[in-house]
């Protein structure tokens, strides 16, 4: 069952960025830029995520699927979206790397942010 997110309420209180560059394939010299703190906390720049979060879940097609015990994946981010700084810089660090080593072409800026 999908459940209806509010994104009016969705406040973005934390993000990591890293930069994936766009490189041609098996190139070992060529490494993502890896952000070694979560980013300082800016008014405008939390606005921002949430603005382009809510627009995307808007004109996604995908739905949200609730929490519960078969379905045990939205738990395991939620808590790691909501857990302390270092959390959230371990969770995006491997996500950025788990990225660079995936067979497709993936670059540009990789973000992940804690929100409440």
């Amino acid at each position: 069952m999908s459940a209806t997110l509010d994104t009016g309420s969705m406040k973005v209180t934390r993000w990591v960025i890293h930069e994936i560059p766009k490189v041609i394939r098996d190139r070992a010299d060529v490494r993502p830029k890896l952000s070694e703190i979560v980013s300082p906390y800016d008014t405008e720049v939390a606005r921002f995520f949430e603005r382009k979060i809510s627009e995307s879940l808007t004109k996604s097609k995908h739905e949200i699927q609730s929490a519960d015990d078969e379905r045990p994946v939205p738990i395991l981010i939620a808590g790691k979206l909501i857990d302390p700084d270092d959390a959230l810089l371990d969770a995006s660090t491997s996500l950025a790397g788990e990225l660079v080593a995936s067979k497709g072409v993936v670059y540009g800026l990789v973000g992940l942010v804690g929100v409440s």
